[in-house]
């Protein structure tokens, strides 16, 4: 018996292509008869269509004999099963190891449109593509009747929000022009009664009897003289920090007034659900 091509219906007695072209086994030998059990076997599952079985005992056969026409007969195995890359890759190998020129033609021919279906198959067509729609919003249903209102109510506003921050330098500042204006009018009071003291001291020196010790009165003229002098400083130092008092408090105030939270009232219309909100 001898190991041929898959072809077709054939009879395990007769070649399946023409001798010449065939690879034969020894007939002697346990690997041989074991060999051409399984070329058998798969020829039979080749011809009820069973080629995944055929395939398993063709190539079963092929490690036995390492005949190259069983190469043709896996990829023809594989071609009617439809893996059309393996069934490929067997052909291939089939050509790179046989010298059978019939069967060479025929591979070939197999190899060539294999290729070309092979290639369409490895792209697959693009999906095509569905337009994604939005969907539309429903109709807002209208009432037929307006809404029986049962009068409206006023709502006071919720709970003041906390102080901002220019609230708070307002206050810093009303508290620093407080301070500075309590400190200008403590300057004030004190620099009078050395004014007092000042004027009189110079009226007593007006009177001094000629008599009296004239280096004295100099020294006590030249005492009162540097006192007027130091009034007249701290006098414009109480000035001074009175109008920066009150540049203080004017600050402070401005920065408290808009910092303020925002009062206001909310009405809200019974049986609507409108809510109206004024703030001043």
């Amino acid at each position: 018996m001898t190991l041929g091509p898959a072809g077709g219906v054939r009879a395990t007695q007769a070649p399946a292509v023409p001798a010449e072209a065939v690879a034969t086994v020894p007939q002697t030998g346990p690997v041989t008869e074991e060999a051409l059990r399984a070329y058998d076997q798969g020829h039979t599952h080749y011809d009820l269509g069973e080629y995944q079985a055929a395939i398993e005992h063709f190539r079963h056969a092929y490690e036995l004999s390492r005949a190259p026409a069983l190469l043709f007969n896996i990829a023809q195995a594989h071609r009617m099963n439809k893996d059309c890359p393996r069934a490929l890759d067997t052909y291939r190998t089939f050509l790179r190891l046989t010298a059978d020129e019939t069967l060479r033609q025929e591979g070939e021919e197999h190899v060539r449109r294999l290729s070309i279906e092979c290639g369409s198959a490895a792209i697959p067509a693009p999906a095509p593509t569905i337009p994604t729609v939005a969907p539309v919003p429903a109709p807002r249903q209208i009432p037929p009747t307006a809404p029986v209102l049962s009068g409206p109510t006023v709502v006071l506003s919720a709970p003041p929000a906390p102080r901002s921050q220019r609230a708070t330098d307002g206050v810093v500042g009303l508290a620093i022009g407080g301070a500075a204006l309590v400190g200008a009018g403590v300057l004030y009071v004190w620099n009078g009664r050395r004014y007092e003291h000042w004027r009189s001291e110079d009226n007593a020196l007006t009177t001094v009897d000629a008599t009296g010790d004239r280096q004295s009165q100099v020294d006590r003229r030249q005492a009162n003289d540097d006192r007027w002098r130091s009034v007249q400083r701290l006098d414009r130092v109480t000035v001074g920090l009175a109008l920066g008092a009150a540049a203080s408090l004017v600050t402070g105030g401005a920065l408290l007034y808009l910092g303020r939270p925002a009062a206001g009232a909310r009405l809200r219309v019974a049986g609507t659900g409108l809510l109206l909100e004024s703030r001043f």
